[in-house]
């Protein structure tokens, strides 16, 4: 398996809805929004094995201070094989000069974030105003 990394917003709808669903993602059941939503993001990294896309991570950001990363997914299929921590790098050294790093972390996902050098905010919790289901 050799997977390959990029850093682009343009990937294909069809694709990103497969990864969503496939993690079982609701984000996936509207893939216009989507492929708007990374886009509009200040930074993407993919992962592709051949034309498949096999993980992706995005980055929302002020531009100077504060990133944080939205979604990070790899098709459950390639998990375990350092596919997201390899994309979390890539995104930490992008923005290596930035404060504040952020990401909202489901119980599930701690350990594996943790590893990555993320600690849980102290006197903080992530809320949400939100329709979607599956996370």
């Amino acid at each position: 398996m050799d997977i390959q990394y990029r850093s682009s917003k343009a990937i294909g709808r069809a694709k990103l809805q497969d990864l969503f669903l496939s993690n079982g993602w609701d984000s996936g059941n509207y893939p216009e929004k989507l492929q708007q939503a990374f886009k509009n993001s200040h930074h993407v990294v993919s992962a592709w094995d051949g034309d498949r896309l096999v993980g992706v991570m995005n980055a929302i950001s002020d531009g100077v201070m504060n990133v944080f990363f939205l979604y990070l997914l790899v098709h459950p299929k390639y998990q375990g094989k350092g596919i997201g921590q390899n994309m979390v790098q890539l995104m930490l050294r992008k923005y290596k000069d930035y404060a504040r790093k952020m990401v909202i972390a489901y119980d599930e996902a701690m350990e594996f974030f943790q590893k990555a050098g993320f600690e849980a905010g102290e006197n903080s919790v992530p809320m949400f105003v939100t329709y979607l289901t599956g996370y």
